[in-house]
């Protein structure tokens, strides 16, 4: 009789879902040592095994949201840092780093913000997003849960009330079954909500080509002839002032107009800082938007700088790139006329030209005052 009830207790586990775990449908087929619980026993079969799925499914969707990157930059390292303290501010964490490939978990409500700012870190080589809805799989999982604690309720209970050698030894056979089930139930179900809760990123940095990709560059001569790659050296038959009437910083020096040149004039500091003035004619003539566009599109898809936060300052185009085995800031500003267009470049090792935007900001806007 026992084995009977037993089995009649069970039966609602095994109905919970087709798919139920070999353990679910081990304990559903089996049956319990002979002994006499009759009366009661028929009693034990909850109504906790009713099916709330109805219930369950007025709760918003669950998505597990997953996406790649695959990011080209002059400097992994450096990046890699920058990606790894915009993830932790926005609340997320690193789960894997190794050979510039990144895993990251961020906050699903930020996974678009933290996306688009990673994609931002240089040129995207390759980009996926994706989302798994897992709110059936999730429900399905909470309620062989809720049912699973049920019957391991309802064993204990039986078990305090066994009294045969044979009937305690089964019942807890099937109490330890139970009990695995349910733990294993509870690490499935929190592997998911975490998916859900903490949104994952992968991130590979690749470095970028070495050398400029012809077929990227720009059709216009004078946007090529900007750049670390075109640095002024010192000539001997440079003119002994520049046509600008600048007072430059402490520390700087006037190098003087390199002859039959574009350069206006340039400045050279020996911490590495330069500041270089070209003054091009403005054909074909274009908006500033259009300049500004193919600027970056220039230094970035074709030499491999990485795009960079202008400080304060919203004529500046910043980079940042390698040079010398160090991380170098590029910084660019235009002022556009109908006829001519005057480019300042700002060129130095970026920790001392971070250091140095209090003096340098005012000396642009000189040179653009009195280039006008």
């Amino acid at each position: 009789m026992l084995s009977l009830l037993l089995a009649l207790l069970l039966l609602p586990l095994a109905c919970v879902s087709a798919r139920a775990a070999p353990a679910e449908k081990r304990q559903a087929e089996s049956g319990l040592a002979s002994g006499d619980f009759a009366g009661e026993m028929i009693n034990l079969v909850p109504s906790a095994y009713e099916d709330k799925g109805d219930q369950l499914a007025a709760q918003d969707r669950l998505l597990i949201r997953t996406g790649e990157l695959t990011v080209r930059s002059g400097n992994p390292e450096e990046v890699g840092a920058r990606a790894e303290g915009w993830v932790g501010a926005s609340g997320g964490y690193v789960v894997l780093r190794e050979n510039n490939t990144y895993v990251f978990r961020v906050p699903a409500e930020k996974f678009d913000e933290v996306f688009a700012q990673l994609a931002g870190l240089g040129a995207v080589a390759r980009r996926r997003m994706d989302a798994q809805d897992v709110t059936e799989e999730v429900q399905d999982l909470e309620l062989r849960l809720r049912n699973a604690r049920a019957l391991r309720d309802r064993y204990e209970e039986l078990l305090k009330r066994a009294e045969k050698v044979e009937d305690v030894l089964a019942i807890q056979k099937e109490l330890a079954g139970v009990t695995e089930t349910i733990e294993r139930l509870e690490g499935q179900l929190k592997a998911r909500m975490t998916d859900v809760k903490m949104s994952r990123i992968t991130l590979r940095l690749e470095p970028a080509a070495a050398g400029p990709v012809t077929a990227l560059r720009s059709p216009f001569p004078w946007v090529r002839a900007l750049g670390i790659e075109n640095l002024p050296q010192f000539r001997s038959d440079r003119s002994r002032s520049t046509r600008l009437d600048w007072s430059l910083p402490e520390g700087f020096a006037d190098m003087g107009r390199p002859r039959d040149s574009d350069i206006v004039g340039w400045a050279y500091a020996p911490d590495g800082v330069r500041v270089v003035v070209r003054r091009f004619e403005h054909d074909p003539e274009a908006s500033r938007a259009f300049w500004d566009a193919e600027l970056e599109r220039d230094f970035v898809k074709a030499r491999g700088y990485e795009p960079w936060a202008a400080p304060l300052d919203s004529k500046l185009i910043v980079f940042r790139t390698m040079a010398d085995g160090t991380p170098t800031t590029y910084a660019l500003r235009l002022a556009i006329g109908s006829r001519y267009i005057l480019a300042t470049e700002v060129i130095g090792p970026a920790d001392v030209v971070e250091a140095k935007w209090p003096v340098l900001l005012p000396l642009l806007d000189q040179i653009e005052k009195e280039t006008r």
